[in-house]
């Protein structure tokens, strides 16, 4: 299976990369169903999903966790504002969304962003 995989598709990639594209497309057509929420088979949906049902409970930082979120989100604005103003916001949308993950883990738990001292990690993030 491998030498037809590298004589058919791997070996085209460089030279031919849409002729290896449509092979390795037309492999996978057959190896992968691809099914959404609305997907039916005889005529029934192949999956019933209850009704979503969106929850807000707020919760109130003691005065340790609420300064450790305020520092750690003025530095995640800081930093929005410099690729905002540099407009290399889409470059860095990655990392605009780890920020945006790490107050949200903060919500959760101060000790899935604070590291201990010695504990590997950027000083910056």
């Amino acid at each position: 299976m491998w030498k037809t995989f590298r004589d058919k598709i791997k070996s085209l990639e460089k030279k031919r990369p849409d002729l290896a594209a449509k092979r390795i497309q037309a492999v996978l057509k057959y190896a992968c169903l691809r099914r959404t929420a609305t997907s039916q088979i005889d005529g029934k949906p192949i999956l019933t999903l209850p009704e979503k049902t969106l929850l807000k409970r707020p919760g109130d930082f003691d005065p340790d966790e609420r300064s450790v979120y305020d520092v750690i989100e003025a530095r995640a604005i800081a930093r929005f504002n410099k690729y905002l103003k540099a407009n290399t916001v889409l470059k860095n949308y990655a990392h605009v969304l780890t920020m945006i993950l790490r107050l949200r883990q903060i919500c959760n738990s101060v000790s899935l962003v604070v590291r201990k001292p010695g504990e590997p990690g950027r000083p910056d993030e």
